[in-house]
């Protein structure tokens, strides 16, 4: 990775899948999204995004266990800026486990917090408290559009839209859980809707499935039960959200 300034990182393992994470201050990213997987060698693919106010989280996502064989910082020279180099080997799983434990453990520790933000309506007689949820972000890009858009800048475009038009009725007060590209746990999303009071908590989402010949929207509400196969694929994919 090249870099302007010379910044602090910190480098952890996650496991199942296996994952390579590297933590930076929040920074300017300049660099295309990847499509698809795209991977070579141990590197099955990437992404990237903000993880939590001032934290920008890179994740590798590679192939089978591996161990960091080396990390440096490489001060500029010979016409590059600062280089962030990580040289990765395979690894068995039964070590790669054990230094997950201990590098997330050490993460932890140092970890930025992401206590809800609680927000706090001021009473507004007659007006609903609508919230809406724009989907994934930061770190989280969610689906991959054939154009090659994140569904993360979908939802969140759709999101303003909808408050624009909802408040522009006089009838709405309407909160958004993420107004930018920032990465957001399904609980800390519940508690702001708890926080603001909502009368009514909308999830927004531009998903993909399978089929070409399915368009068009759909609308879920809360069941213990899905209602098919396709609905079940789409509710475990969705709450394994946290696992970034």
């Amino acid at each position: 990775f090249d870099r302007t300034e010379k910044v602090d990182y910190r480098v952890f393992l996650l496991a199942d899948p296996y994952r390579v994470v590297i933590d930076l201050p929040e920074l300017e990213w300049d660099a295309p999204p990847p499509r698809g997987d795209g991977g070579v060698g141990l590197i099955k693919g990437y992404r990237f995004g903000m993880f939590a106010p001032g934290t920008w989280r890179v994740v590798l996502d590679v192939a089978r266990p591996v161990k960091i064989k080396e990390t440096q910082l490489i001060e500029p020279r010979e016409g590059y800026r600062y280089r962030l180099v990580l040289d990765l080997a395979p690894e068995s799983r039964e070590a790669f486990l054990a230094e997950v434990k201990r590098s997330t453990s050490a993460a932890a520790a140092v970890a930025p917090t992401q206590a809800p933000v609680l927000v706090k309506p001021e009473p507004k007689p007659g007006k609903k408290v609508v919230v809406l949820d724009p989907g994934h972000g930061g770190v989280d890009p969610g689906a991959l559009g054939r154009s090659g858009v994140y569904e993360k800048n979908i939802t969140l475009a759709m999101a303003r839209e909808l408050k624009r038009q909802l408040e522009a009725t006089g009838r709405y007060h309407v909160v958004l859980t993420r107004d930018r590209d920032i990465f957001l746990p399904l609980r800390r999303r519940v508690a702001i809707g708890r926080a603001a009071g909502a009368d009514l908590f909308i999830s927004l989402h531009a998903d993909t499935i399978d089929d070409p010949r399915i368009r068009g929207l759909s609308v879920y509400t809360l069941s213990e039960t899905a209602s098919d196969k396709e609905a079940a694929a789409l509710a475990a994919s969705e709450n394994k959200s946290d696992v970034i």
